[in-house]
């Protein structure tokens, strides 16, 4: 089926009289012309729920126990959004569906070493599901995170693991040439990675999305002041752009009154020139 779509191109002069085929391109045999395309959305669906469902039944998930034993477990293979996909392993998840080869591991090391190999695994299967599927996994925006806490016996505070203490190395093979081989990188728990719009850190901390709020909020600040807007469209675009952008990946942090000053300065500034208000004035 993918080998046999054919496509035009349509523009505001008219849609082409000649098409490409969706497997012309003898370097990416079976890729198909999604982006932008208007079957892209119906044509993504069908194939990938049938590859997550496939991916389900033979990955190995993250299981989590809620603190509430009313709740029971969860297990997470994967986060999805369209064609964004984070999955997830976990060592409880090893326990239930690599029990064997678990039981098996003699020390905390090799405990890690089978976290590590399972992922790889999981990672290379959802390569070639996705490949199946007409797609092909952008290995240069791919990373993976080892997150293992460690809390202080005196001090209760919480501290990750290292590359040192942990280590381990996440490949994806070309599904269609093995000898293409891709490193994924890997970032420590602290590293905040920008995902579907935010800035997310395993660790919690909120300090590159704080500061990417702030630049957000002053460029956004700059071009308010120099556009030649009258107060009311000044306000339209606070209310329609400039908030909306500023605000909307804060929804997921965890953000003090003190991290979010500087921000909610810019913002109240932006809001004051809008409404044609001193922005000293007493609020």
């Amino acid at each position: 089926l993918i080998n046999n779509l054919n496509y035009s191109v349509a523009t505001g002069l008219g849609e082409s009289t000649n098409t490409y085929n969706a497997g012309a391109n003898p370097f990416l045999k079976c890729q198909g012309g999604m982006q932008g395309s208007t079957s892209a959305a119906p044509s993504y669906n069908i194939h990938h729920d049938i590859s997550l469902t496939t991916y389900c039944e033979h990955g190995t998930p993250a299981i989590f126990q809620h603190p509430n034993p009313v709740e029971g477990i969860t297990e997470d293979y994967a986060a999805q959004f369209v064609d964004d996909n984070q999955q997830q392993k976990s060592i409880l998840g090893l326990l239930k569906h690599n029990e064997e080869e678990f039981q098996q591991c003699q020390n905390e090391t090799e405990v890690h070493a089978l976290l590590v190999r399972v992922t790889n695994e999981d990672a290379n299967r959802w390569c070639k599901y996705s490949f199946c599927a007409g797609g092909l996994i952008n290995a240069s925006k791919c990373f993976w995170q080892l997150i293992q806490p460690k809390q202080c016996s005196n001090t209760g505070k919480i501290t990750y693991a290292n590359e040192i203490e942990c280590p381990g190395e996440v490949t994806l093979k070309h599904p269609d040439d093995a000898d293409i081989v891709d490193v994924i990188p890997r970032f420590a728990p602290d590293v905040a990675n920008r995902t579907l719009g935010a800035r997310l850190a395993p660790d919690g901390n909120v300090q590159e999305e704080v500061k990417s709020r702030y630049a957000n909020a002053k460029q956004w600040s700059l071009s308010l002041r120099r556009a030649q807007l009258s107060n009311t469209d000044r306000w339209v675009a606070f209310n329609s752009c400039v908030r909306p952008a500023v605000l909307y990946p804060l929804v997921g942090q965890q953000c003090t009154v003190e991290d979010l000053t500087k921000t909610q300065g810019v913002m109240d500034q932006i809001a004051c020139h809008a409404l044609g208000l001193n922005k000293h004035f007493p609020r």
